[in-house]
């Protein structure tokens, strides 16, 4: 593990040949509202393979950061749609549009984005943003693989309701394998919110009200995603930290 500072945040960093994983708790990424400084130790580190997985390139986080402006730290900040970064990239439009007044210069140092469709898509767009961002530091591609990827399985109120631990490992070792060959390196799951109130319009998101329950579908969930991280594994981020 490498253990860095980024934006006041000390986190430890288990690096892998294609993708990381936070070792808050076993790896896993708590909330939303960690992520993005992750990105930098993501794909920085103390060594970072190259694009093709060939060849190793020694990068000093340390000077990578002293190097970078404030505006710059601050774009590593920001997620885009896949639509602001390429028209073609083929997925439903969420968030911010182009008419968030950002500039060129912006959009094109940003660090990550949602909402792309395919390997080759995003490819494109990782292949593009290193033409023309300045820090060099890949984007992380990140997707709401929420109860499957291309094979869809029951929502997760539905696959609580089984109360199988192995299913739901099986369940999600399998939608990692199919959104990692897409190019997905995080989720936004599992979710960890107790629906104690049916007007809730994210009740079916959940895993019902108990905690226990929740907790070990939680575990089983981030295990099956992230298995031993590797080329088929995606990281977990595990949600709603604060408050949704």
């Amino acid at each position: 593990p490498v253990t860095t500072a980024i934006f006041l945040v000390s986190i430890t960093a288990t690096y892998c040949r294609r993708t990381a994983a936070v070792n808050l708790h076993k790896g896993i990424c708590a909330g939303n509202a960690c992520i993005y400084p992750v990105k930098v130790i993501y794909w920085a580190g103390i060594v970072m393979h190259a694009e093709r997985g060939k060849e190793d390139k020694t990068v000093d986080v340390k000077k990578l950061m002293q190097s970078m402006t404030v505006r710059q730290k601050a774009n590593q900040l920001l997620q885009l749609n896949a639509v602001v970064m390429d028209e073609d990239a083929g997925a439903d439009t969420t968030g911010p549009r182009e008419d968030l007044g950002m500039t060129r210069h912006d959009v094109e140092n940003v660090g990550s984005v949602l909402n792309w469709l395919g390997a080759d898509s995003m490819k494109r767009i990782q292949k593009n943003y290193l033409d023309r961002c300045d820090v060099k530091i890949p984007l992380l591609f990140m997707l709401d693989v929420i109860h499957g990827y291309r094979t869809e399985y029951p929502i997760n109120l539905g696959l609580a309701c089984a109360f199988d631990m192995d299913l739901q490992r099986e369940c999600a070792a399998m939608a990692a394998k199919e959104a990692a060959l897409n190019g997905v390196h995080v989720t936004f799951a599992p979710m960890l919110d107790l629906a104690r109130d049916a007007r809730w319009g994210r009740v079916m998101e959940t895993s019902g009200e108990d905690p226990f329950l929740n907790a070990q579908i939680a575990k089983a969930t981030v295990e099956g995603f992230q298995g031993d991280m590797g080329k088929y594994n995606v990281a977990a981020c595990v949600k709603h930290y604060a408050a949704y």
